[in-house]
């Protein structure tokens, strides 16, 4: 009943090359045994609440050519145990796992690991873990705390991470601290040099907040994070953050909910040449949701204002296979050099052999920035389904509107922070994406439906040779029938414009008109037979 034993065994046979007779297939297999005891311990009262005991021995062997199908290692397995590269195709491996621990329910929990794990001839890994959990009287502690030391043919490691939280309850306020310290050397054996990955970091955090079942949800927190860099063998402090944080939750109706938070940080990071470096950032966001009338009106606002830096960015093309791409390659002055402007959308799908890859550069610039996002959802079939008035046609369309920007400037007033200042040709607008997406359905999921959609796109990017300007607007109408359960007719046609204005490039300004259209024909017998016919109608 409390005492439990396990094995394992399996076998793989893996051949790595099916055209070659020569090659022989690797062979290997893989073994673990589990043991584990849990046991009530004597009380010294009978009405007491008792204490547990348990105890865990896990051993395991990976032979160096077993294959498994999907990997049985924890996540953070190879940064936990200091292991950049993995080499174990090259070697065996072992572990063995010991544990003991003492629970219980009023009072918490504390367990013990010794972990021992290595790979034949390679390297030695020993690693210690503590955790603790316990609550009493208000009173929280909980630590998860690991001390690893291992050593190769090349280096020998000590890694130590710490992850502390003491905290003091008072009626429905709960004021605490946390600490996440971490403490990782690599020396290499011979010459006991430290080796790049060395770092310090120690991390301390003061926190406020109230109990999360409150109508009127709040937390304040205060944050301290230091950072030692190696630099000429020696860890020296090279990053210094303060951070102070602050969010409020109003949950208090059930249709309508409203979050705020801000965020504030300074951090400094040192220059071999310059000394610190300073950077402020602040950013504030509002969250809001309401439902109305059984969801028939869904609202969702979202909007956030801030400041940072802003990377200037670069584009080059890079060259896939025939037909995976986006582009196609025209060597206007003959050259035989790709050059930026010479690369347009490809008419034909078998043409497009080349796709556009987005690089960040070293230059910043100061900047403010701000995001908005609207959402309106209309559903009048919520509450007139049933009605046989004029409401019963409304009951027949539903609507759905989103408007999104996202833009970054260097304004010194209030448009700083204005989401709707949409005048991409002002030189204080550093980036901006504005979208509008408006879906007008009619007799939605039904025999015969009609869909309209509105789309609007407004950009403008920062390059490293000035600003690209570009819009795309696209009207789209679909039919779709049911004439009977087996069969889907279905006609789409858009008709969309496209335009591009390149500060620097004057050959990549251009305007493109499409038109498009889509008809199928969707036959299926029982999910046994799908035949479907279409033809497709594009010009530009």
């Amino acid at each position: 009943k409390n005492t439990g034993l396990s094995t394992e065994l399996a076998l793989s046979n893996y051949d790595g090359n099916n055209f070659s007779k020569d090659y022989k297939n690797k062979v290997g297999f893989a073994y673990n045994l589990d043991f584990h005891h849990f046991k009530e311990m004597k009380r010294k009262l009978a009405d007491s609440i008792p204490w547990f005991f348990n105890t865990r021995v896990h051993y395991e062997f990976l032979h160096r050519d077993f294959r498994v199908l999907e990997s049985t290692r924890e996540v953070e397995f190879e940064r936990n145990y200091n292991l950049k590269e993995d080499y174990s195709n090259e070697f065996h491996e072992q572990m063995l796992q010991l544990g003991l621990g003492f629970s219980n329910i009023r009072i918490g929990e504390i367990n013990y690991h010794l972990n021992w794990f290595a790979r034949f001839g390679n390297m030695n890994a020993l690693k210690n873990e503590l955790n603790i959990n316990t609550r009493k009287n208000g009173w929280l502690f909980m630590t998860n705390t690991s001390y690893l030391f291992s050593n190769d043919s090349i280096q020998n490691t000590n890694y130590i991470i710490s992850d502390n939280t003491l905290s003091k309850t008072l009626k429905k306020v709960e004021i605490g601290v946390k600490e996440d310290f971490e403490y990782n050397i690599f020396k290499e054996n011979e010459t006991r040099l430290l080796r790049s990955g060395s770092k310090i970091k120690n991390q301390a955090q003061l926190f406020l907040k109230n109990n999360d079942s409150t109508a009127v949800q709040y937390q304040i927190s205060y944050l301290n994070r230091l950072e030692s860099q190696l630099a000429d063998n020696v860890l020296s402090m090279g990053v210094v953050s303060n951070e102070a944080k602050m969010s409020l939750a109003l949950t208090k109706f059930k249709h309508n909910r409203l979050s705020v938070n801000a965020t504030y940080r300074n951090r400094r990071q040192k220059n071999l040449e310059r000394g610190f470096d300073g950077e402020n950032y602040f950013l504030a966001g509002l969250e809001y949701t309401g439902r109305f009338w059984r969801n028939a009106l869904v609202l969702n606002t979202y909007y956030e204002a801030g400041s940072g830096l802003e990377q200037k960015m670069v584009y080059s093309f890079l060259k896939v296979a025939d037909g995976q791409g986006v582009y196609l390659w025209n060597d206007y002055n003959g050259n035989g050099i790709e050059e930026l402007d010479e690369f347009e959308v490809a008419a034909f799908q078998d043409q497009a052999n080349y796709i556009k890859g987005w690089q960040t550069g070293n230059d910043y610039i100061n900047t403010f920035n701000n995001q908005f996002l609207q959402t309106v959802q209309l559903r009048p079939a919520n509450v007139w389904s049933g009605k046989k008035d004029f409401r019963r046609v409304l009951a027949r369309f539903s609507n759905t509107a989103t408007f999104k920007t996202v833009q970054k400037n260097t304004f010194g007033n209030g448009n700083a922070f204005n989401p709707f200042y949409l005048k991409m040709n002002d030189t204080n607008v550093v980036s901006s994406n504005m979208s509008f997406i408006n879906t007008l359905s009619y007799n939605h999921k039904s025999l015969f439906s009609v869909d309209f959609i509105v789309q609007v796109n407004r950009n403008k990017s920062l390059l490293y040779y000035g600003s690209d300007l570009g819009s795309f607007d696209l009207q789209q109408v679909v039919l779709r029938g049911n004439p009977c359960s087996m069969l889907t007719l279905k006609t789409d046609y858009r008709h969309s414009m496209k335009d591009n204005d390149s500060q620097f490039m004057l050959s990549r300004s251009y305007r493109i008109e499409a038109h498009q259209t889509l008809n199928e024909i969707d036959f299926h017998y029982k999910n046994k037979l799908f035949v479907i016919l279409g033809y497709d109608f594009f010009t530009k």
